[in-house]
Protein backbone atom coordinates (compact mmCIF):
# COMPACT_ATOMS: atom_id res chain seq x y z
CA UNK A 1 0.00 0.00 0.00
CA UNK A 2 2.84 2.22 -0.77
CA UNK A 3 5.12 1.09 2.31
CA UNK A 4 8.82 0.82 2.22
CA UNK A 5 9.54 -2.65 3.90
CA UNK A 6 12.51 -3.85 5.51
CA UNK A 7 12.85 -7.63 6.25
CA UNK A 8 15.18 -8.69 8.56
CA UNK A 9 15.84 -12.51 8.38
CA UNK A 10 17.70 -15.04 10.21
CA UNK A 11 21.01 -15.50 8.88
CA UNK A 12 21.57 -18.43 10.79
CA UNK A 13 18.29 -20.23 9.33
CA UNK A 14 19.11 -19.36 5.96
CA UNK A 15 16.08 -16.73 5.66
CA UNK A 16 12.32 -17.00 6.05
CA UNK A 17 12.13 -20.79 5.95
CA UNK A 18 9.21 -20.31 2.86
CA UNK A 19 12.40 -19.77 0.51
CA UNK A 20 13.43 -23.21 0.38
CA UNK A 21 9.33 -24.95 0.29
CA UNK A 22 9.29 -25.49 -3.47
CA UNK A 23 6.82 -27.28 -5.69
CA UNK A 24 7.84 -30.56 -6.78
CA UNK A 25 8.13 -29.52 -10.09
CA UNK A 26 9.39 -26.17 -9.18
CA UNK A 27 13.13 -25.41 -10.45
CA UNK A 28 15.53 -22.50 -10.16
CA UNK A 29 18.67 -21.94 -9.73
CA UNK A 30 17.72 -19.14 -6.67
CA UNK A 31 16.80 -19.59 -3.09
CA UNK A 32 13.31 -18.13 -3.64
CA UNK A 33 10.55 -20.65 -3.87
CA UNK A 34 7.22 -19.53 -5.68
CA UNK A 35 5.25 -19.58 -1.92
CA UNK A 36 8.21 -17.01 -0.71
CA UNK A 37 6.98 -14.75 -3.61
CA UNK A 38 3.18 -14.75 -2.43
CA UNK A 39 4.27 -12.76 0.72
CA UNK A 40 7.66 -10.75 0.21
CA UNK A 41 6.83 -8.25 -2.96
CA UNK A 42 8.42 -5.30 -2.89
CA UNK A 43 10.48 -5.96 0.28
CA UNK A 44 14.50 -4.73 1.03
CA UNK A 45 15.51 -8.14 2.68
CA UNK A 46 18.68 -8.08 4.86
CA UNK A 47 20.19 -11.71 6.53
CA UNK A 48 21.26 -10.58 9.87
CA UNK A 49 22.59 -12.64 13.24
CA UNK A 50 20.60 -12.21 15.81
CA UNK A 51 23.41 -12.96 18.07
CA UNK A 52 25.61 -10.67 16.53
CA UNK A 53 25.67 -6.61 18.88
CA UNK A 54 26.52 -5.21 15.58
CA UNK A 55 23.61 -6.75 13.80
CA UNK A 56 21.29 -5.93 16.43
CA UNK A 57 22.45 -2.24 16.72
CA UNK A 58 21.89 -2.11 12.56
CA UNK A 59 18.41 -3.24 13.26
CA UNK A 60 17.43 -0.86 15.88
CA UNK A 61 19.03 2.43 14.09
CA UNK A 62 16.51 1.33 11.46
CA UNK A 63 13.92 0.99 13.64
CA UNK A 64 14.23 4.86 14.91
CA UNK A 65 12.85 6.24 11.76
CA UNK A 66 9.98 3.51 11.46
CA UNK A 67 6.24 4.00 11.57
CA UNK A 68 5.65 0.32 12.70
CA UNK A 69 7.98 -2.74 13.31
CA UNK A 70 6.40 -6.17 12.52
CA UNK A 71 7.59 -9.14 14.69
CA UNK A 72 7.46 -12.59 15.51
CA UNK A 73 9.76 -13.79 18.53
CA UNK A 74 8.48 -16.01 20.53
CA UNK A 75 8.95 -16.21 24.38
CA UNK A 76 11.57 -13.29 25.97
CA UNK A 77 13.60 -13.74 22.85
CA UNK A 78 12.99 -10.03 21.59
CA UNK A 79 13.66 -8.38 25.04
CA UNK A 80 16.94 -10.19 25.16
CA UNK A 81 18.05 -9.21 21.75
CA UNK A 82 16.91 -5.40 22.62
CA UNK A 83 14.19 -5.70 20.07
CA UNK A 84 11.04 -5.55 22.40
CA UNK A 85 8.74 -2.69 22.76
CA UNK A 86 9.79 -1.66 25.74
CA UNK A 87 13.31 -0.85 24.26
CA UNK A 88 12.68 0.29 21.15
CA UNK A 89 9.80 2.61 22.31
CA UNK A 90 12.23 4.86 24.19
CA UNK A 91 14.36 5.01 20.67
CA UNK A 92 11.34 5.78 18.71
CA UNK A 93 8.43 7.09 20.95
CA UNK A 94 5.81 7.28 17.86
CA UNK A 95 6.63 3.69 17.21
CA UNK A 96 3.59 0.78 16.66
CA UNK A 97 4.98 -1.87 17.72
CA UNK A 98 2.82 -5.43 16.80
CA UNK A 99 4.39 -8.59 17.71
CA UNK A 100 2.14 -12.01 15.73
CA UNK A 101 2.49 -15.21 17.55
CA UNK A 102 1.22 -19.23 17.41
CA UNK A 103 0.01 -19.17 20.84
CA UNK A 104 0.57 -15.95 22.74
CA UNK A 105 3.85 -13.67 24.18
CA UNK A 106 4.12 -16.44 26.76
CA UNK A 107 4.36 -19.83 24.84
CA UNK A 108 7.51 -20.86 23.07
CA UNK A 109 5.34 -23.78 20.89
CA UNK A 110 5.83 -23.08 16.98
CA UNK A 111 2.68 -22.64 15.06
CA UNK A 112 2.03 -23.77 12.11
CA UNK A 113 -1.47 -23.17 10.11
CA UNK A 114 -2.74 -27.16 10.29
CA UNK A 115 -2.10 -27.77 13.44
CA UNK A 116 -3.68 -24.57 14.01
CA UNK A 117 -6.76 -25.86 12.02
CA UNK A 118 -7.13 -28.71 13.75
CA UNK A 119 -6.73 -27.11 17.56
CA UNK A 120 -9.54 -24.74 16.54
CA UNK A 121 -11.85 -26.47 14.92
CA UNK A 122 -11.61 -25.98 11.66
CA UNK A 123 -10.29 -29.38 10.38
CA UNK A 124 -12.69 -31.25 12.59
CA UNK A 125 -15.84 -29.87 10.01
CA UNK A 126 -13.66 -28.99 6.71
CA UNK A 127 -13.88 -32.50 4.42
CA UNK A 128 -16.24 -35.01 3.08
CA UNK A 129 -17.01 -36.85 6.61
CA UNK A 130 -15.04 -37.61 9.82
CA UNK A 131 -12.97 -39.96 7.91
CA UNK A 132 -11.70 -37.70 5.25
CA UNK A 133 -10.89 -34.24 6.75
CA UNK A 134 -9.23 -31.93 4.33
CA UNK A 135 -7.45 -28.66 5.91
CA UNK A 136 -7.97 -25.83 3.98
CA UNK A 137 -6.01 -25.01 1.07
CA UNK A 138 -4.21 -21.81 1.92
CA UNK A 139 -2.60 -20.97 5.26
CA UNK A 140 -5.63 -19.37 6.23
CA UNK A 141 -4.91 -18.65 10.31
CA UNK A 142 -2.20 -17.26 8.64
CA UNK A 143 -4.10 -14.89 6.66
CA UNK A 144 -6.78 -14.24 9.34
CA UNK A 145 -4.06 -13.05 11.77
CA UNK A 146 -2.72 -10.77 9.40
CA UNK A 147 -5.71 -9.24 8.78
CA UNK A 148 -6.26 -8.69 12.19
CA UNK A 149 -2.80 -7.70 13.01
CA UNK A 150 -3.65 -4.95 9.86
CA UNK A 151 -6.55 -3.86 11.31
CA UNK A 152 -4.50 -3.35 15.02
CA UNK A 153 -2.11 -1.23 13.34
CA UNK A 154 -3.93 1.59 11.29
CA UNK A 155 -6.37 1.90 14.82
CA UNK A 156 -2.91 2.63 16.29
CA UNK A 157 -2.17 4.70 13.74
CA UNK A 158 -5.07 6.45 13.71
CA UNK A 159 -4.70 7.26 17.64
CA UNK A 160 -1.22 8.29 16.60
CA UNK A 161 -2.77 10.87 14.79
CA UNK A 162 -4.49 12.50 17.78
CA UNK A 163 -1.90 11.63 20.65
CA UNK A 164 1.46 11.90 18.73
CA UNK A 165 2.19 8.37 20.83
CA UNK A 166 3.09 5.05 19.91
CA UNK A 167 1.70 1.73 20.84
CA UNK A 168 2.42 -2.19 21.46
CA UNK A 169 -0.48 -4.41 19.35
CA UNK A 170 -0.15 -8.55 19.93
CA UNK A 171 -2.26 -10.99 18.07
CA UNK A 172 -1.58 -14.63 18.08
CA UNK A 173 -2.50 -17.36 15.69
CA UNK A 174 -4.69 -19.45 17.80
CA UNK A 175 -6.80 -15.98 19.04
CA UNK A 176 -7.32 -15.23 15.20
CA UNK A 177 -8.43 -18.73 14.58
CA UNK A 178 -10.88 -18.37 17.15
CA UNK A 179 -12.24 -14.99 16.76
CA UNK A 180 -12.81 -16.10 12.83
CA UNK A 181 -15.10 -19.20 14.27
CA UNK A 182 -18.32 -16.31 13.49
CA UNK A 183 -21.35 -18.64 12.86
CA UNK A 184 -19.71 -21.97 13.51
CA UNK A 185 -18.93 -20.72 16.89
CA UNK A 186 -22.64 -19.51 17.86
CA UNK A 187 -23.77 -22.44 16.07
CA UNK A 188 -22.08 -24.17 19.54
CA UNK A 189 -22.19 -21.47 22.04
CA UNK A 190 -26.24 -20.90 21.56
CA UNK A 191 -27.53 -23.93 19.92
CA UNK A 192 -25.08 -26.40 20.74
CA UNK A 193 -24.35 -27.55 17.40
CA UNK A 194 -21.03 -29.79 17.12
CA UNK A 195 -20.82 -29.19 13.36
CA UNK A 196 -19.39 -31.91 11.02
CA UNK A 197 -17.58 -32.23 7.90
CA UNK A 198 -20.45 -31.27 5.06
CA UNK A 199 -18.10 -31.23 1.97
CA UNK A 200 -19.29 -27.64 0.13
CA UNK A 201 -22.80 -27.26 1.92
CA UNK A 202 -24.07 -25.63 4.63
CA UNK A 203 -25.09 -25.98 8.05
CA UNK A 204 -27.86 -23.46 7.77
CA UNK A 205 -28.70 -22.60 4.03
CA UNK A 206 -29.60 -24.77 1.75
CA UNK A 207 -28.86 -25.19 -1.70
CA UNK A 208 -25.67 -23.67 -0.44
CA UNK A 209 -22.54 -24.90 -1.41
CA UNK A 210 -24.20 -27.85 -3.46
CA UNK A 211 -22.38 -29.13 -6.79
CA UNK A 212 -24.29 -29.57 -9.50
CA UNK A 213 -22.63 -31.67 -12.72
CA UNK A 214 -23.77 -29.83 -16.21
CA UNK A 215 -24.01 -32.32 -18.72
CA UNK A 216 -21.51 -30.45 -20.94
CA UNK A 217 -18.90 -31.64 -17.67
CA UNK A 218 -18.50 -28.64 -15.65
CA UNK A 219 -19.56 -28.15 -11.96
CA UNK A 220 -21.73 -25.34 -10.93
CA UNK A 221 -21.76 -24.29 -7.00
CA UNK A 222 -25.50 -22.78 -5.78
CA UNK A 223 -25.29 -20.08 -3.06
CA UNK A 224 -28.85 -19.31 -2.35
CA UNK A 225 -29.42 -17.44 0.70
CA UNK A 226 -33.03 -15.74 0.61
CA UNK A 227 -36.79 -17.35 -0.59
CA UNK A 228 -36.63 -15.27 -3.95
CA UNK A 229 -33.60 -16.63 -5.32
CA UNK A 230 -35.05 -20.22 -4.68
CA UNK A 231 -38.18 -19.30 -6.46
CA UNK A 232 -36.09 -18.02 -9.36
CA UNK A 233 -33.80 -21.05 -9.72
CA UNK A 234 -36.98 -22.89 -9.65
CA UNK A 235 -38.80 -21.06 -12.81
CA UNK A 236 -35.26 -21.09 -14.65
CA UNK A 237 -34.76 -24.78 -14.22
CA UNK A 238 -38.63 -25.17 -14.97
CA UNK A 239 -39.02 -26.91 -11.47
CA UNK A 240 -42.19 -24.32 -10.73
CA UNK A 241 -44.51 -27.51 -9.77
CA UNK A 242 -41.92 -27.48 -6.57
CA UNK A 243 -43.01 -23.97 -5.61
CA UNK A 244 -45.08 -24.63 -2.95
CA UNK A 245 -43.28 -27.71 -1.83
CA UNK A 246 -43.57 -27.66 2.14
CA UNK A 247 -40.58 -29.62 2.12
CA UNK A 248 -38.88 -26.23 0.28
CA UNK A 249 -40.92 -23.53 0.80
CA UNK A 250 -38.52 -21.86 3.14
CA UNK A 251 -34.58 -22.00 4.45
CA UNK A 252 -35.16 -23.98 7.48
CA UNK A 253 -37.61 -26.84 5.54
CA UNK A 254 -34.57 -26.90 3.07
CA UNK A 255 -32.24 -27.67 5.43
CA UNK A 256 -34.14 -30.31 6.65
CA UNK A 257 -34.84 -31.91 3.34
CA UNK A 258 -31.32 -31.38 1.95
CA UNK A 259 -31.13 -34.44 0.71
CA UNK A 260 -34.45 -34.50 -1.22
CA UNK A 261 -34.02 -30.84 -2.74
CA UNK A 262 -29.80 -32.01 -3.77
CA UNK A 263 -30.94 -34.77 -5.76
CA UNK A 264 -34.24 -33.04 -7.35
CA UNK A 265 -31.60 -30.09 -8.74
CA UNK A 266 -29.34 -32.52 -9.75
CA UNK A 267 -31.50 -34.86 -11.86
CA UNK A 268 -32.37 -31.28 -13.33
CA UNK A 269 -28.69 -29.93 -14.23
CA UNK A 270 -27.68 -33.43 -15.57
CA UNK A 271 -29.61 -32.11 -18.41
CA UNK A 272 -27.75 -29.42 -19.52
CA UNK A 273 -25.81 -26.22 -18.16
CA UNK A 274 -28.10 -23.12 -17.51
CA UNK A 275 -25.56 -21.33 -16.22
CA UNK A 276 -23.21 -21.36 -19.21
CA UNK A 277 -26.82 -20.02 -21.62
CA UNK A 278 -27.09 -16.78 -18.81
CA UNK A 279 -30.13 -17.61 -17.31
CA UNK A 280 -29.19 -17.91 -14.11
CA UNK A 281 -27.14 -15.18 -13.94
CA UNK A 282 -29.50 -12.68 -16.16
CA UNK A 283 -31.75 -13.65 -12.72
CA UNK A 284 -29.24 -12.60 -10.42
CA UNK A 285 -28.68 -16.02 -9.18
CA UNK A 286 -26.11 -16.55 -6.88
CA UNK A 287 -23.86 -19.36 -8.83
CA UNK A 288 -20.70 -19.98 -9.95
CA UNK A 289 -18.43 -22.41 -12.64
CA UNK A 290 -15.83 -24.18 -10.72
CA UNK A 291 -12.78 -23.22 -11.74
CA UNK A 292 -9.45 -24.99 -11.49
CA UNK A 293 -6.03 -22.05 -11.28
CA UNK A 294 -5.53 -21.77 -15.46
CA UNK A 295 -9.14 -20.80 -15.54
CA UNK A 296 -9.18 -18.37 -12.89
CA UNK A 297 -6.44 -16.38 -13.91
CA UNK A 298 -7.79 -16.64 -17.73
CA UNK A 299 -10.25 -14.15 -16.49
CA UNK A 300 -9.70 -10.49 -17.77
CA UNK A 301 -10.63 -9.49 -13.95
CA UNK A 302 -8.38 -11.52 -12.46
CA UNK A 303 -5.54 -10.39 -14.87
CA UNK A 304 -6.06 -6.92 -13.98
CA UNK A 305 -4.98 -7.79 -9.92
CA UNK A 306 -1.32 -9.20 -11.22
CA UNK A 307 1.40 -6.93 -10.61
CA UNK A 308 5.50 -8.34 -11.54
CA UNK A 309 8.38 -8.34 -9.27
CA UNK A 310 12.21 -8.73 -10.45
CA UNK A 311 14.53 -10.52 -8.02
CA UNK A 312 17.75 -11.56 -8.78
CA UNK A 313 17.28 -10.81 -12.53
CA UNK A 314 14.40 -13.00 -12.48
CA UNK A 315 10.86 -11.77 -13.62
CA UNK A 316 7.96 -12.91 -11.13
CA UNK A 317 3.86 -12.47 -11.03
CA UNK A 318 1.81 -12.03 -8.09
CA UNK A 319 -1.38 -10.68 -7.41
CA UNK A 320 -2.14 -7.32 -5.87
CA UNK A 321 -4.52 -7.33 -2.36
CA UNK A 322 -5.75 -3.30 -2.40
CA UNK A 323 -6.36 -1.50 -5.94
CA UNK A 324 -6.22 2.16 -5.57
CA UNK A 325 -7.89 4.72 -7.87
Amino acid sequence: MGAEVIKFENKATNGDVTRSWKLSNEVNEHNESAYFHAVNWGKQHFFVDFSDATDIAFIQKAIVDCDVVITNFRGDSATKNQLDYAYLSKLNPKLIYCNLTGYGENSDRPAYDIVLQAETGYLSMNGVDENNLCRMPVAFIDILAAHQMKEGILLAYIERLRTGKGRKITVSLYDAAIASLANQATNWLIAHHIPKPMGCQHPNIAPYGDLMLCKDGKQIVLAIGANNQFEKLLQVLDLNDYKNDIRFKNNDDRVVHRSALVSLLKASYSKGCHLLDGSILKANIPAGIVKTMDKVFADAAAQKLMITSKTNEIEYQKVRTVVFE
